[in-house]
């Protein structure tokens, strides 16, 4: 039972962040700022989500959550809760740490188009690159240096 909610609790988090996603593409979709599963129509869109990307990758949050995501093995030994109800909320808390170091890079698919395949294998790649790197190589910094930089120049 306690691996039943433990699996649970992702699928509340990510299924959360999904309804969250859906919402916003079909706002955007409502005022014209993409086609249904086509990129950003709107420059300054695009750039305000590869700066809010890039900054978002420079923060201590971003690299508190990654720090988390990358050895889940330590999270739950120093995070362990015994039980159903335990499994449910220490997974609940992991979960939001893997949403808090992916969620701003998963909204650059509305800068690239949602159903774009190229981009999501890309993206994967991304993630996992972040993810499997040591700490004090800081990717993650790097590529939020190149992100606002390829917003900024959107402008020109």
């Amino acid at each position: 039972m306690a691996v039943t909610a433990f699996v649970a609790a992702y699928l509340i988090i990510w299924g959360g962040f999904s309804a969250i996603a859906t919402s916003c593409q079909w706002l955007l979709v409502q005022h014209g700022l993409i086609a249904t599963m086509k990129p950003i129509n709107s420059t300054l869109l695009g750039a305000g989500l590869l700066i809010s990307a890039g900054i978002w990758q420079l923060t201590p949050w971003k690299e508190t959550c990654l720090n988390h995501c990358r050895a889940p093995i330590q999270f739950l030994s120093e995070n362990w809760q015994a039980g159903t109800m335990g499994a449910l909320r220490m997974d609940l808390k992991h979960g939001l740490f893997c949403l808090g170091c992916c969620w701003v890079l998963m909204a650059l698919f509305f800068y690239g188009g949602i159903m774009n395949l190229l981009r999501l294998i890309g993206l994967a790649v991304f993630i996992l690159i972040e993810k499997v790197t040591p700490a004090n190589i800081h990717f993650s910094r790097y590529s939020g240096i190149l992100l606002i930089a390829w917003g900024l120049l959107l402008f020109y």
